[in-house]
Parts: structure tokens; C-alpha cells; sequence
């Protein structure tokens, strides 16, 4: 750490680089203009990511095939505009812009080699670490203060959301802290919460250690405002996966485990009430599941609309916004939304490159010769993020939405420039 902030001294270290990541922060202002507000953030995270990618060219080194790769996706999505067309459904200006996801992957997949080349030589995990602080905390302040209707931070919050409907009825008592939206802040979090485990690996001093321990608290207390019973369940299983491999954390697992014992007997009152918000939707005399009940009906309704022709089934409907909203609404699920866009075959393809990182960040960890043991505990960090998106996006949008993917592929983005580095050095 000390590394770091004498480095920063230097005019080597450029903040500017950093700010690309750090637009996670900036607000939608849904609620006040509504979409526009979410294409303006689209706009200017990507131009301003561009303009950091042409004055660090020189440290881009994503291989070619790997370029062509992540390129699968934008290739599907064009391809399966034109094919909405054959199947009559209407594409719009807004079904266009959706060109933007496989995009921005590109774009910060580069972005993310840039920060681990030109900032590798002051150990880029501590610098990741001072950002990882800086988001934790400021999406503490915007999601847990808002949600106990602190002021100024419950009226600021307003800016943050996506759009105006988690301002009304039930929605309106989930936080949504940077992302905009619970479910994706939830998913957010958890990712957060990775890194923090990655981080408490590396570390043994104790003031850090201390510092992970605060920041462990803060985004726990952060994901509980969400009211997202999918990313609390999430969270205990890679609480449970991390205290099988690491001591440290199975105090982490007790303390979490004495918090609650503590809240519940000292605020009992206050626990019904936030076990209420949990139960939402869920009869269990009826056998009602609530959000999970309906999202799982949606691949059966979607399975049911893409079989009536073989070319919807392999291909899809396209990216068509009008036929997801009639006859169905736009689902919640990733995975839900590339089946009806680009069929079964399609949705292979599209998450062809997100399986192939995921198959070689497998394969890079068991190449101990290769590579050291800080590399091969970043490149765990991938596993465990890969194998958690994959398995969340059949339920909520792992995958497609902005801000998930401008922490994603940074990270993805460090990974293979250790991967590329690392085959350069070995073959000089």
C-alpha cells in the first residue's frame, strides 16, 4: 500500500486511467429524464473509456483471436436484427442501441489490459484495492443510509435509479443503491464481495485486514437494503464456498452468523419487518414462489413461443422490444433474454466467449509453472465470478447491463493481460 501511494507521487500514475471504472458511480436520473438518462450514461462511459484506450494504445494487447471472440455477440446481434425482420417484428431506434452490450464488452475487455500493462509495476492488485474501497463506500452511503431514510442521502438517492418505477408502490422500500436497479445492485455487491475475499488472501497485515473487515460489514448491511432474496442466497453460498477454503473466513461466516443472532434478539420488532419484505409474493399454503415462480414460467412461456418455427428456435425473434413487451414483458433473466432474442443455438453463441474465459481461466490455474500464487489467486477470482454470473443470469441480468459489465470485463480485462504477459515472457 505504501507502494502504491508513493507511486502515485509519480507522474507515471495518471487517475484519469482510473476514471473509466469509477463511472459506476455516476448516477442514471432515471426518475427525471427517464431513458434518456440511461443512453447518456451508455454514451459517455464508452467515448470516455474510448479516449483512455487511444492515449494508452500502446499497452493494448488483446490477441486476435481473442478480439474475434468477444466480437461473436455483436456479429448475433446484428444478424438476429435482421432476422426479426423475416419473423415480422418491428425493430425500432431502441432495438439499435442494443448494439451497444456486445460493444462496451470490447471496449473495457481492452480497458481492463491497460490498467494490469501500464500499472503492473506498482502491483495493480493494490490499486485495485483502493478502488474496490471507494466503491464499497460510496455505494454504502447511496443504498443503506438512503434505505433508512436518512436525508441527505434518501432524497440524493433519487438520481440513481434507473427509472421511475422503484419509486412507487413496494419497490419503492428496496434500495437501489449505484446500479439502479436491486436485483443488479444485489449482483453488484456480490461481486464486491469476491474481491474482498481476494483481497483478505493476499493480506496479512492487520490494519488491512481490519479495513476488509469494515468493508465486509458495510457491503453486507448494503446487500440486506436491496431486499433481494436471490442475491442473499447468493452471498451465503459464496460465503459457505470461501469458508471451505480459508480459515479467516469462516470468522467472517461467525460473525455474520452472530450479527444476525445480535439483531434479531435485540431488535425483534424491526427483523419482522424485514423478514415481511423478504416474504413478498410467497404463499406457501398456495404454493406461490413469488419473482422466482414467475421468472421460471417465463422460459416455459418463451420455450412455447420459440418452437412454434425451427428457425425462431435456433435463432430467436431478434432483439425486438415490442414482441417482449406483448406478449411478454421483458424478463428479468440474462439467459431468458438472449433465448428469445437468439434462439437456443444463438444464446450458445453469445455466451461462447464468457464460456471460453471461463474454460481457460480453469485451465491457466492449474498451470502452476506459469504462473505465481497472487496470479493464480486473481485467476480465481475469475473462476468464482464466472461460475456466480452464469448461475445468476438464469435468474436476474448477470450479463447484459452496463455498469455489471464495466466491472466485469475491467476484471476479465486484467485477466488476460496476465494470461498475455505472462505467454510473451515465457516465450522470449
Amino acid at each position: 500500500m505504501v507502494l502504491v501511494l508513493n507511486k502515485i507521487k509519480n507522474k507515471s500514475f495518471r487517475f484519469i486511467d482510473f476514471l473509466p471504472l469509477l463511472s459506476i458511480l455516476a448516477p442514471y436520473f432515471g426518475n427525471q429524464i427517464g431513458k434518456f438518462g440511461f443512453y447518456l450514461f451508455v454514451i459517455y462511459s464508452s467515448l470516455f473509456t474510448i479516449v483512455i484506450l487511444l492515449l494508452n494504445k500502446k499497452y493494448i494487447t488483446l490477441k486476435k483471436n481473442i478480439f474475434l471472440l468477444f466480437s461473436i455477440p455483436l456479429i448475433i446481434m446484428i444478424l438476429s436484427i435482421l432476422h426479426s425482420l423475416s419473423v415480422h417484428c418491428l425493430v425500432g431506434l431502441s432495438d439499435l442501441i442494443e448494439l451497444y452490450r456486445p460493444i462496451s464488452t470490447i471496449i473495457f475487455l481492452m480497458y481492463g489490459m491497460i490498467l494490469y500493462n501500464k500499472y503492473e509495476i506498482i502491483k495493480f492488485k493494490d490499486i485495485l484495492f483502493i478502488l474496490v474501497c471507494i466503491l464499497i463506500i460510496f455505494n454504502f452511503i447511496f443504498t443503506f443510509l438512503p434505505w433508512i431514510r436518512l436525508e441527505p442521502f434518501w432524497s440524493m438517492s433519487d438520481y440513481f435509479g434507473l427509472s421511475s418505477v422503484f419509486h412507487k408502490g413496494y419497490a419503492s422500500y428496496r434500495a437501489y443503491g449505484i446500479a439502479g436497479q436491486p436485483g443488479i445492485e444485489a449482483i453488484c455487491i456480490n461481486i464486491l464481495f469476491i474481491l474482498l475475499f481476494y483481497f483478505k488472501s493476499l493480506n496479512t497485515h492487520k490494519f488491512i485486514t481490519f479495513i476488509i473487515y469494515i468493508l465486509f460489514l458495510l457491503n453486507f448491511m448494503a446487500l440486506i437494503s436491496t431486499v433481494s432474496r436471490i442475491g442473499l442466497v447468493f452471498f451465503v453460498f459464496i460465503l459457505i464456498f470461501y469458508s471451505i477454503f480459508s480459515k479467516s473466513v469462516r470468522y467472517i461466516f461467525l460473525a455474520f452468523l452472530a450479527i444476525v443472532f445480535l439483531f434479531i434478539l435485540y431488535n425483534y420488532e424491526e427483523i419482522l419487518k424485514v423478514i415481511d419484505m423478504y416474504s413478498r409474493g410467497i404463499d406457501f399454503n398456495t404454493g406461490k414462489a413469488g419473482t422466482l415462480e414467475y421468472r421460471l414460467n417465463y422460459k416455459f412461456l418463451i420455450a412455447d413461443l420459440l418452437s412454434i418455427r425451427i428457425d425462431t428456435l435456433l435463432f430467436g425473434i431478434g432483439p425486438s422490444k415490442d414482441f417482449l413487451e406483448n406478449p411478454l414483458r421483458n424478463p428479468d433473466s440474462s439467459f431468458s433474454v438472449y433465448n428469445i432474442r437468439f434462439g437456443f443455438l444463438g444464446l450458445f453463441l453469445y455466451v461462447l466467449p464468457q464460456l471460453f474465459t471461463l474454460f481457460y481461466a480453469i485451465k491457466s490455474i492449474l498451470n502452476k509453472a506459469l504462473f505465481n500464487i497472487h496470479e493464480r489467486k486473481y485467476i480465481f477470482v475469475i473462476i468464482v465470478l464466472y461460475v456466480y454470473l452464469f448461475l445468476v443470469s438464469n435468474l436476474d441480468p448477470g450479463f447484459d447491463d452496463i455498469k455489471l459489465n464495466i466491472l466485469n470485463y475491467t476484471l476479465v480485462g486484467i485477466f488476460f493481460g496476465i494470461i498475455t504477459n505472462k505467454r510473451r515472457a515465457h516465450h522470449v
